[in-house]
């Protein structure tokens, strides 16, 4: 069953990505950001790569529904009173090319245990607005935080 048709507004997202291990810009790293919609489907709104300056960004169809309803945090029975957004970076492969291309093993750029993705669940209160989310990261962790 396809989902019925919803209002949609041009949303726009972007990130910019740091590696904290080197202070360098993360460039080349996977991100895809996807709509939940009403009846608990996905879709894949956006999807991109990191820059030579680790920045990424584009702009998107988002559906909403009125009044904000319908999407769910996974607990049920609980609706957000906002559009919500899943926002996917392919850290691990970032790092594995990395320290490759360093030709170092173990260090900053230690392969085990390291970070494999990193997705952000966001609920965004202005879905006609700009979503920025900036990263800091390294193999073990990340500090990340949201800005229209």
């Amino acid at each position: 069953m396809s989902e019925p048709e919803q209002e949609a507004v041009l949303a726009a997202f972007s990130t910019h990505v740091l590696d904290g291990t080197d202070g360098t810009h993360a460039a080349g790293i996977a991100v895809s950001v996807t709509a939940r919609m009403r009846q608990g489907g996905r879709r894949v709104v956006l999807t991109g790569s990191t820059g030579p300056d680790g920045r990424f960004s584009g702009t998107f169809d988002l559906p909403v529904h009125p009044g904000g309803n319908g999407y769910e945090t996974g607990r049920p029975n609980e609706p957000v009173e906002a559009n919500v957004l899943d926002v996917s970076f392919e850290v691990g492969r970032y790092f594995a090319r990395h320290q490759a291309a360093s030709g170092r093993r173990g260090g900053a750029h230690q392969s085990d245990p390291t970070l494999v993705d990193l997705v952000f669940r966001v609920a965004v209160a202005d879905p006609d607005g700009h979503f920025h989310l900036p990263i800091i990261l390294s193999p073990h962790s990340c500090s990340a935080w949201c800005s229209g």
